[in-house]
């Protein structure tokens, strides 16, 4: 038994020390402009988790963000996020699940070493948000992992289409025609019919012409174009937002909420007038 956890322990070593995974790496536009380590607006943090150790170069190390997976790091490799603010949890998966949740506060940049360490059959991580000074120094060191394809988005140099929100169709109020009474030609407007009078059977002289009682015009319907209008407005805002975080076409969740779907997740915009802003992520199915 001693000798099976003994080869165990050297091969685990071998490992660490000999060996190099690779995984899909990100052009150099794309790394170069994040190594610019210039800070997001509207509301968003960004956050790079880098690696800038030569041990355990073979052996691949998955990073979750919130429950999501953002992409695997090896030896001298880094991944870089922008996050709506907001308390958001970084995962590494190892022989052991090393977390680190970090408070992000809107224009801020955070940085996240994944240190390695010698296992007993597999290596072990753990996450250590560092300085801003030593964050840069360790990811100027590593190359850009291409992850799901939301940071890419946000990096990309080709600007990005954004869509024109189709106008909704406004119903317009008709007003209604009063009815003129008449005593040979029908009205053509539908109105109320009174309960009929059942006659005498003796002759009756003719009854006096009483005039028609008037048909009770109907208020007219209150045209819905201001708020089909503001709709239409909230639509574009909550696009424009999405699209300045690299996000696809919103849908809408509610009277002034839309989701945006990120890559595997999505985020939750909010408009509130003539202004509209990002509040938290979701889990969205199928990318929706």
């Amino acid at each position: 038994m001693i000798r099976k956890l003994m080869a165990a322990v050297a091969l685990t070593a071998v490992l660490l020390m000999t060996g190099c995974a690779s995984v899909p790496m990100a052009n150099k536009d794309a790394d170069a402009k994040a190594k610019q380590f210039a800070p997001s607006q509207g509301g968003m943090a960004d956050v790079y988790i880098y690696r800038n150790e030569i041990i355990g170069s073979a052996i691949k190390m998955p990073v979750l963000i919130d429950g999501v997976s953002v992409g695997d790091t090896v030896a001298n490799a880094y991944i870089f996020k922008t996050l709506p603010a907001g308390s958001h949890t970084i995962i590494s998966k190892a022989e052991n699940d090393a977390s680190l949740t970090i408070d992000m506060v809107a224009g801020q940049t955070y940085f996240v070493w994944q240190e390695v360490k010698m296992g007993v059959l597999y290596a072990r991580s753990k996450l250590h948000q560092v300085d801003e000074a030593t964050g840069e120094a360790g990811v100027k060191e590593c190359g850009l992992v291409k992850g799901d394809g939301s940071s890419e988005v946000a990096l990309a140099a080709t600007p990005v289409a954004t869509p024109v929100a189709t106008p909704v169709a406004t119903p317009v109020a008709t007003p209604v025609a009063t009815p003129v009474a008449t005593t040979d030609t029908p009205t053509p407007q539908a109105v109320t019919q009174t309960a009929p009078i059942v006659a005498d059977s003796s002759p009756q002289p003719d009854p006096p012409a009483v005039p028609a009682e008037p048909v009770q015009q109907s208020a007219p319907v209150a045209s819905t174009t201001t708020s089909s209008a503001d709709s239409v407005a909230s639509v574009a805002l909550a696009q424009s937002v999405a699209t300045g975080m690299g996000c696809g076409n919103v849908q809408s969740n509610g009277a002034s909420t839309f989701i945006a779907p990120c890559g595997t997740y999505g985020v939750l915009i909010d408009c509130d007038g003539d202004q509209c802003r990002p509040m938290h992520t979701v889990k969205i199915k199928n990318n929706e």
